[in-house]
């Protein structure tokens, strides 16, 4: 075995995971720049404050893990935890495409990137994510799909719909609707997830912008 270039190539892995930046915003960030530069005026389409796709595998664990107790649905933690850690990794070829905008002839190039970059030992975990058949496969989905409205949230109403309006090209008027349809059936599956998703919304639709 080369040591020396599999440390190489978990370098260039973690450097590209941290260059690829998504749609989404970093609340986060976004509250921390803002404090430090006041007279800073967040755009949507600024690294500085948009999510990191590192960043967004790293927080999916979190959410996972918290919420895996409370699970209605049995649930493998482990096997879970590792499709996210490989979820979004064709996106390092492809790069991130709004999820309210990708085709599927998208989705197969990102999966045809993500086959392709894979260890043989996590391919068949991936194709079972993609196929959404297990629970395993249905929680990583929601979990996914769920983090992008909690930081939504965090980043305040108005904030985020003025960003989905310029991003998916939706009237301001339907953007919470929209998202909260397109969200809703990957979380049916599980009662608990449907509701836990019911009460974010139902935050989304009263909270204030923050800086």
């Amino acid at each position: 075995m080369n040591y020396e270039s599999l440390l190489e190539d978990l370098l260039k892995l973690l450097a590209k995971y941290c260059a690829i930046h998504r749609n989404s915003i970093q609340p986060f960030t976004k509250r921390k720049v803002v404090l430090h530069f006041p007279d800073y005026d967040p755009q949507y389409e600024d690294e500085v404050i948009r999510e990191s796709l590192m960043e967004h595998v790293g927080c999916l664990p979190i959410i996972a893990t918290y919420l895996h107790p409370y699970m209605d649905r049995e649930v493998n933690l482990g096997r879970a935890l590792t499709m996210i850690a490989i979820h979004d990794i064709g996106e390092l070829i492809v790069g991130d495409e709004l999820t309210f905008n990708k085709s599927e002839d998208q989705g197969e190039e990102e999966y045809r990137a993500a086959i392709g970059l894979l260890h043989d030992d996590h391919q068949s975990l991936y194709v079972e994510m993609d196929e959404l058949k297990t629970n395993d496969a249905l929680f990583v989905k929601s979990i996914d799909k769920m983090a992008p409205d909690i930081y939504d949230y965090l980043c305040g109403e108005q904030f985020s719909i003025d960003r989905l309006v310029l991003q998916a090209g939706w009237p301001p008027e339907d953007v919470i609707d929209n998202v909260r349809a397109k969200k809703r059936p990957y979380m049916k599956w599980s009662p608990f997830l449907t509701t836990f998703h019911d009460e974010l919304f139902a935050r989304v639709e009263t909270c204030k912008v923050e800086p």
